[in-house]
């Protein structure tokens, strides 16, 4: 009896596990800075909007384009302070998810890397809503490249 509820309970964590991994994806996107407006302080504070668009792969056969907008805000040290962004993905077959992100105070190094989640999803990507995913970031020369896990 004993080694039946030790079965029972490895089978219902198995499966739980199993469905958890069945869920988590990673992509890759890259992208180009299309808009960037600067409000420089004089205190050396600065607020940037920006919206960058490209295109993204996935590890679940998924590919397609992305657009972000978003606002990042500095303090004085060019530290970040504040950053919020909203983005749409469009698979191959049209199908889309929408994702919101932000960070808060940070040094140089926090800036690359931060969280999403992925509030809304249309067909395929409807199973992905509520998964949050984790990123990091680079900018090189205004192109944007992004490689992200989502659990």
């Amino acid at each position: 009896m004993k080694f039946l509820f030790i079965f029972l309970v490895y089978l219902l964590i198995s499966k739980f596990s199993l469905a958890d991994q069945l869920n988590t994806f990673s992509w890759d996107s890259r992208g180009n800075i299309i808009r960037e407006e600067i409000i420089q302080f004089p205190s050396g504070k600065k607020f940037i909007s920006l919206k960058h668009s490209g295109g993204f792969e996935t590890s679940v056969a998924k590919y397609g384009s992305y657009s972000c907008s978003g606002n990042i805000f500095y303090n004085e040290k060019n530290n970040l302070e504040n950053m919020s962004y909203a983005c749409e993905f469009k698979d191959q077959d049209g199908d889309k998810f929408y994702s919101v992100g932000s960070r808060k105070k940070g040094s140089e190094i926090d800036r690359s890397l931060g969280k999403m989640s992925i509030l809304e999803g249309q067909g395929f990507w409807k199973k992905y809503e509520g998964k949050i995913c984790t990123y990091g970031l680079e900018n090189v020369d205004n192109v944007i490249f992004v490689k992200s896990l989502c659990k």
